[in-house]
Order: structure tokens, then C-alpha cells, then sequence
């Protein structure tokens, strides 16, 4: 299913493609960085993003597939995490070819910062609680997504806990 953080323009996107992972950043619009990669069935893939800045002003957008670095796009917009949605598996209803990501999510971050290739691969197998310290400098808000909770983070049904903030989301 879909879960959202804010309000109903996407962010940033992780679903099915045909028979390939599609992992978006952008608005909902043209102004999107798309990237998509195979996967293997019944196999953990770990897919990364990152967004900065570039020293002629415009953002450099990354995509990682288990810890290497598959593509590197210029972009003159991005998503503003603050302003936006982060959908893990949902489908957009506009594109007959996109499916819901049938499989598992775990360990969704959001950082201020973009994290370098060594940082990603460090991360990349690691829940919440197996974090360092020097891991949640910049850490925003890390969704473990491994047990429902109600959408404030408390105990309950329909929702998922943000471990690091108050970023709690909802499962539609």
C-alpha cells in the first residue's frame, strides 16, 4: 500500500514498473528524476537517493542500487521532503504500465545532508536501533516500517512510527 507523510503531490516514489523497480524524485510533473533498475525475486534490493547541491547552483540527484552509484542526473528542481509525500509501493493511477511494488519495505531515512557511497553501504543493512551514533547526524527521521503502530506513532493499527522524529505516517 501507500503511505503518506503530508499532502497529496508525490515526493519521492518507489514502485513497479513492468518488470523493473521505479524509483522517483521530483513533483509529480515533468520535474521528476526517474531511475529504474531489475530485481531479483525473493532477494533484498536496497535502493538509495540522494540530493545536493552543485557548485553552479543546480541539484545533483543520485540514485544507489545496493550500494552503488547507477546514475547521477542535474536537476533545476527537486522534492522539498518537507513539503512533499514519500510513497513507498503505491502506483500512479495515471500511468497504465505502473503497479503497485508487490514485496517488502524496511528502513526508509531521510537525512538533510546526501550521504557519500561508503555511508550508504553502511547503512543499507541496518535497522533503526543497529545505527552509530555518527549515523544519525543529519537524520531526520527513520522508518523502520517493520511494526504497525497507530499514525501517531503509538500503539495501534494503521499507521508507521517514525523511530528518530515526529515524521509518523499512515498506511492507505
Amino acid at each position: 500500500g501507500k503511505v503518506d507523510w503530508t499532502s497529496s503531490t508525490r515526493g519521492f516514489v518507489i514502485r513497479r514498473n513492468n518488470s523493473v523497480v521505479q524509483f522517483t524524485i521530483g513533483n509529480g510533473s515533468s520535474n521528476e528524476h526517474t531511475q529504474v533498475a531489475s530485481y531479483e525475486a525473493d532477494k533484498w534490493t536496497h535502493f538509495y537517493g540522494t540530493i545536493s547541491d552543485d557548485a553552479d547552483g543546480s541539484k545533483v540527484v543520485k540514485f544507489y542500487v545496493n550500494g552503488a552509484l547507477i546514475d547521477t542526473e542535474t536537476a533545476g528542481y527537486y522534492a522539498d521532503a518537507a513539503s512533499r509525500d514519500m510513497q513507498i509501493g503505491f502506483a500512479s493511477l495515471l500511468n497504465a504500465s505502473e503497479s503497485d511494488f508487490i514485496g517488502f519495505a524496511a528502513n526508509v531515512n531521510l537525512y538533510t545532508v546526501a550521504l557519500e557511497q561508503p555511508q550508504i553501504k553502511s547503512i543499507m543493512n541496518k535497522n533503526y536501533a543497529g545505527l552509530t551514533s555518527s549515523e544519525t547526524d543529519n537524520l531526520v527521521s527513520w522508518w523502520n516500517l517493520d511494526i504497525e503502530t497507530d499514525p501517531d506513532g503509538t500503539a495501534g493499527t494503521g499507521g508507521v512510527k517514525d523511530s528518530h522524529g515526529t515524521k509518523h505516517g499512515t498506511i492507505s
